[in-house]
């Protein structure tokens, strides 16, 4: 019965499809098409070849009806953008267009003026056309295009509604930014000037190209440099020195300027900003430092390039020394050497007067800075580890010193006198810290002494004087005392006589207690051993007393059942 049902549906669908194709093929409908006459080529027949198909006297053209009211697509220039004052503008609709219609529709003229600019209507395209101005159009003026609804299409139908389009016509020339920004002060003396403006002043050239362009700006006080466009409306001046401190620059980029659409810079653009003084950018050593070598060179950087006399005649380090002078970096940078090495653990003073002028003589300092510093103290022991007295930490090695300043290493290496004398010494030297580390191994429980030589010296060529001795402990090993069997719970056989194995180590006695505690299950499966107390007194004690050497670890063994067995239990 389901057998006889499904091939009667199939059936059903089968006939159901082919009249749907069949309707489908009736209805579909004749596209209208225009015949057109053919011109009737001449041939030639040639025997050798087969004769070509019979050309068709018509063929057949698809022919588009618009059957709704035309409508603008796009416009060139767009909304927003500037239309160039020689034009053209163009207008491209969604279909062709009735030129005469058209030509009476259109119009352009200046928003709020009514009279209407003469041009040209050109069609490149039937649904494209384009105006012309005859004569050009007025910079930065607004302009209006109106196509009114009489405005048809080929089809005869018109538009909904008029076209009013808006357009800016090209601007004037502007200068839109400049760096540094008008009235900047304290401007930083090797600056770059950039002038920005509102639209291309020149073509985008090669680098090679640049000296044909022309150069909009003007510095007062004069200044050399280079001047080159980055881009079509972009100019960037780089002095070929650092400019003048303390000094105000006025710029102007003057009036004339035209960009690459004729339009016209009116007006001088004129700014100025204000220059930096010369000052001291840092030191080394920097202001209120201390263990200061006293053979660095002393480094003082401005903010520009000084004057080398006035700046050297301006400086004096306290207490009084000789010094010597090199520049470096443009004459930004002097360095000061000492002629001799300074004092070891003084405070010195390096003063800069305000006297010292920029490298263009038109500026003095800001103020008169002064600079302090501390050189390194006399060799001195600060502090040890282990210290006098002390036992040493359980695992520690060797011995650390912490001298006051920095120490000539070969005068410590294999210097430090230790008693006992280790079998091997190493010996590490932290300039961080000035801290001597000597590695070696520590006999447990041994008195130690150690002697640092007094002529352990400085690199300035200073040495201690005398011998620092001091003694420390080395400790021993913690005490010991365990049963040799697994962890928490073990098990003894009832074949064998029942006993354990001790380890111990450092003790003086061993107290043993055994119990009988039962059967604690829950406490065993959670392996809580090491928190269970018994329950009831020990069964049996033992006390052991041990008289053995020490840092050593022996072994011996407890008969807990006088060589019996113990009876089956916990």
């Amino acid at each position: 019965m389901f057998k006889y049902k499904t091939q009667l549906l199939f059936t059903l669908l089968v006939l159901f499809g082919s009249l749907f194709i069949a309707c489908r093929r009736k209805e579909e409908p004749i596209q209208p098409t225009v015949t057109a006459p053919v011109t009737e080529a001449q041939t030639t027949a040639t025997p050798t070849r087969p004769k070509a198909p019979p050309v068709s006297p018509t063929a057949e053209v698809t022919e588009i009806t618009y059957d709704w009211p035309p409508q603008l697509l796009l416009s060139k220039p767009q909304i927003g953008e500037e239309v160039a004052l020689e034009g053209p503008i163009t207008l491209r609709f969604d279909q062709p267009m009735d030129k005469a219609s058209v030509k009476k529709a259109f119009r352009l003229n200046k928003v709020g003026e009514s009279s209407v600019i003469e041009g040209t209507l050109q069609w490149p395209e039937p649904d494209t056309v384009s105006f012309t101005p005859h004569d050009q159009l007025e910079r930065a003026e607004q302009y209006e295009i109106l196509v009114d609804e009489s405005a048809a299409s080929l089809s005869g139908l018109s538009l909904i509604e008029p076209i009013r389009l808006q357009l800016d016509a090209v601007g004037k020339l502007d200068v839109t930014q400049v760096l540094p920004a008008p009235v900047t002060v304290n401007v930083q003396a090797d600056a770059v000037i950039t002038v920005m403006f509102n639209r291309p002043v020149v073509p985008l050239v090669g680098t090679g190209q640049q000296s044909s362009l022309p150069q909009p700006l003007k510095i007062e006080p004069s200044v050399d440099g280079q001047g080159e466009w980055v881009s079509t409306s972009i100019y960037r001046f780089t002095p070929d020195a650092p400019l003048a401190g303390a000094t105000t620059y006025r710029l102007t980029v003057p009036a004339g300027l035209t960009d690459v659409t004729g339009g016209l810079l009116e007006e001088d653009f004129s700014w100025r900003f204000t220059t930096l003084r010369p000052g001291v950018v840092s030191t080394w050593p920097t202001n209120r430092s201390s263990m200061v070598d006293p053979t660095t060179p002393i480094t003082v950087t401005f903010n520009m390039p000084m004057d080398r006399a006035s700046t050297q005649a301006a400086i004096s380090l306290e207490p009084t020394t000789t010094l010597n002078y090199s520049w470096s970096d443009g004459d930004r940078v002097l360095t000061l050497t000492p002629s001799r090495i300074l004092e070891l653990e003084t405070d010195y003073a390096l003063q800069i007067s305000s006297s010292a002028r920029s490298a263009n003589g038109s500026a003095t300092l800001d103020h008169s800075p002064t600079f302090e510093f501390r050189t390194v103290p006399f060799p001195a022991i600060l502090s040890t580890r282990p210290g006098p007295g002390q036992i040493t930490e359980r695992f520690q090695r060797g011995i650390m010193i912490r001298f006051a300043s920095p120490m000539d290493f070969d005068s410590l290496e294999d210097q430090i006198l230790i008693e006992p004398e280790p079998a091997k010494t190493s010996y590490f030297f932290n300039d961080y810290d000035n801290s001597l580390f000597v590695d070696f191994d520590l006999q447990r429980n041994t008195q130690y002494e150690i002697t640092v030589p007094g002529s352990a010296a400085d690199p300035y060529g200073n040495i201690l004087g005398e011998d620092y001795v001091w003694q420390f402990s080395a400790r021993g090993y913690d005490p010991l005392v365990s049963m040799n069997l697994p962890r928490n719970v073990s098990q003894l056989s009832t074949s064998y006589p029942s006993q354990v194995e001790l380890i111990y180590r450092n003790i003086s006695q061993i107290n043993a207690n055994l119990f009988d505690v039962g059967l604690p299950v829950r406490d065993l499966v959670r392996m809580q051993t090491m928190d269970y107390s018994p329950p009831r007194g020990a069964i049996r004690s033992w006390t052991i007393p041990i008289d053995a050497s020490q840092e050593q670890v022996f072994t011996r063994t407890l008969e807990i059942a006088d060589g019996a067995v113990l009876p089956t239990g916990v």
